[in-house]
């Protein structure tokens, strides 16, 4: 899933491209499973305002330092904020969740959207807001 959504990332009103050339093989149900994530992606108020946003990159390398060490992670999206959405030169980070909403690791994903929100705020000096985006589900959480 996080392959498909870095190839084709779902900022594009006609998301996934009609014909599109998944870079996937099928495993057994797995078809399956990724048509319902499309229909929750679509059916996404994220998706919608994402769909007036300018795409600044996928999976983008994120270096933060803990304890004394640099720790290198990527994040999955990063946009320019949508268009009457946000300060200018707001970005919006989301990190793509599969599965169900799990609340007993929900904290871990915060703090993680929370230091890239950090890190890409510092780089450029502008504000950042960072978005859980549970996939399956479509549904959104604004990581504050």
């Amino acid at each position: 899933v996080h392959r498909l959504l870095e190839v084709f990332p779902p900022v594009v009103p006609r998301w996934p491209p009609k014909f599109a050339v998944l870079p996937v093989e099928w495993a057994e149900g797995e078809e399956e499973r990724w048509n319902g994530i499309v229909d929750a992606v679509r059916s996404s108020d994220l998706f919608r305002r994402l769909c007036s946003s300018r795409l600044v990159g996928t999976e983008v390398p994120m270096l933060g330092f803990h304890g004394g060490r640099a720790v290198e992670d990527r994040a999955d999206l990063v946009v320019g904020a949508p268009d009457g959405e946000g300060a200018p030169g707001e970005h919006w980070v989301v990190d793509y969740k599969t599965g169900a909403r799990e609340p007993d690791q929900e904290g871990q994903h915060l703090l993680q959207v929370r230091e890239y929100r950090v890190i890409l705020s510092r780089a450029w000096g502008a504000p950042v807001r960072g978005f859980l985006w549970y996939v399956e589900s479509g549904e959104a959480v604004e990581v504050t």
